[in-house]
């Protein structure tokens, strides 16, 4: 049989499960998030999930971030699925209170099973590393002559210094166009 004082007799402690840390949404939460994360599920005690009150002020006075890498923080766990807002906080009215959380892998009173949206998060395959390389439209014609006047009055005419002729070395390279995402369409 259970014992029924177990919960007076364990210590309190935060539990994360593999189920948990292993998705793609946890690896790529910040540090930050990940510190406010926690420092949310130590104010509750294992029967609060839903009626968690948690303003970025008290998040910030937790952890040691600034209020709005606090703010970051909380908006980035709701993004990829570990917090759900279930009433907007509100310091404009006579009764002020806090944002109330509540956590998706645990079932909250009133509010159903676990969701575990975090598991369904998918990171963003629009960023890559790559560059993606569009014409620029710069002039890479040999024939045209750089001696060529411009009709500008650049100062003084001067006699051109005489400059070593570099193709004997790099005749087997061609000039490169860099191209730039959007710049021609």
């Amino acid at each position: 049989m259970a014992n029924p004082n177990r919960r007076k007799l364990e210590p309190r402690h935060i539990r994360l499960y593999h189920w948990i840390t292993g998705t793609a949404a946890w690896r790529a939460l910040s540090g930050n998030a990940i510190k406010v994360l926690l420092a949310l599920v130590r104010l509750d005690d294992g029967t609060r999930n839903g009626q968690i009150f948690f303003s970025d002020r008290q998040a910030a006075t937790e952890t040691g971030l600034s209020r709005n890498t606090c703010i970051r923080a909380l908006a980035e766990l709701v993004e990829k699925g570990f917090l759900r807002v279930i009433e907007k906080g509100h310091f404009d009215r006579k009764v002020r209170h806090a944002t109330v959380w509540r956590y998706t892998w645990q079932a909250a009173p009133g509010f159903g099973g676990p969701t575990r949206d975090f598991e369904k998060w998918k990171p963003d395959t629009e960023k890559s590393r790559a560059q993606i390389l569009i014409p620029t439209g710069a002039n890479t014609d040999k024939s045209a002559s750089a001696s060529t006047a411009t009709g500008a009055n650049n100062g003084p005419d001067k006699a051109p210094k005489p400059q070593k002729s570099v193709d004997a070395n790099l005749s087997k390279f061609e000039p490169q166009v860099v191209y730039h995402k959007g710049a021609i369409q």
